[in-house]
């Protein structure tokens, strides 16, 4: 039975124009949860480190947070992970979970998992969808990816679209693209662009993060910021970095906290700090020590502005 939505719809819960909604509780409008399992998928940009695959957390204890984070004012849940989220046992609950609290739900996937029924089974549960699709060319696919899945990868973008997440009315959906801007793909990211815009999806430019395996392929990935601008300036594309500028950093440190799989809570799924655990203190709690103590970041490339 296909779900009713939540107050806040599709990609547009997490669209840079959103962020600057009014907080006048203080407290996040973004609950990244990072659920446990493993990734199919050896990607040279990911700024991720090797966790155990096991969750201490239960899932009885996640959907306690979930109602907190509510309870609190929170209006969308992040499903990312150190890991493939599709990959995760945790992921119907965690979806079941938001939705009974009035949450918007957005999976983060690489897509070469998302058949055709769990495209429909996530569509009909509510869920917004971003890809994570950095070339649509073969040869620059599997170079950017030491363990690719291209044919996979573009399946499940096939199986997205067939599932209706971006064919809900004009100018909304529930389906978009992010692709992190990189030198081997730089001249093909107006096709992705191009394709984006043909078939009613949002799409996302985002800069390299310069931590983890990221930083090991620094020098094959990197590209300068002049050279970004010449190459996608000139057809009306930026990185949503810019948009960071205006407001003042980052969108997790400003408007998000984490949640990881063994309830530790962190300022964004980068850093390395650790605010506390939400087994042993309240959600609002942590919050509040996070907005008290984190004044900034060095884990990544992200300009950082006054707090």
């Amino acid at each position: 039975m296909l779900r009713e939505q939540p107050k806040y719809k599709g990609i547009d819960t997490i669209a840079p124009e959103s962020y600057t909604a009014s907080i006048s509780s203080g407290f996040p409008l973004f609950l990244a949860v990072h659920l446990d399992g493993p990734c199919n998928i050896k990607c040279r940009k990911c700024g991720t480190e090797d966790l155990p695959h096991t969750s201490q957390l239960t899932r009885q204890y996640r959907n306690e947070v979930l109602r907190e984070f509510s309870g609190l004012g929170g209006r969308t849940v992040l499903i990312f992970g150190y890991n493939e989220p599709l990959l995760s046992q945790d992921l119907p609950a965690t979806v079941d979970a938001a939705y009974d609290n009035g949450l918007a739900t957005v999976v983060f996937s690489n897509a070469t998992r998302l058949t055709v029924d769990k495209a429909h089974s996530l569509h009909d549960r509510g869920v917004s969808l971003i890809l994570s699709v950095d070339s649509m060319q073969r040869a620059t696919y599997d170079a950017l990816i030491e363990r690719g899945e291209y044919d996979n990868a573009m399946r499940g973008i096939e199986n997205a679209l067939e599932a209706g997440f971006a064919a809900d009315a004009p100018g909304y959906t529930r389906l978009a693209i992010n692709t992190v801007i990189m030198r081997p793909n730089l001249e093909e990211i107006p096709e992705i662009a191009r394709f984006a815009a043909e078939h009613n999806i949002r799409f996302f430019l985002d800069r390299l993060f310069k931590v983890e395996r990221a930083s090991a392929n620094w020098d094959l990935l990197f590209v300068d910021r002049p050279d970004v601008r010449q190459a996608l300036e000139p057809i009306g594309l930026y990185p949503v970095e810019e948009f960071f500028i205006k407001i003042g950093g980052c969108i997790l440190i400003r408007y998000g906290t984490t949640l990881m799989p063994d309830g530790t809570v962190k300022p964004c799924p980068d850093s390395r700090e650790v605010i506390g655990n939400v087994t042993t203190e309240a959600l609002e709690t942590l919050v509040r020590k996070q907005r008290e103590l984190y004044r900034g970041c060095q884990t990544c490339l992200l300009p950082k502005g006054e707090k």
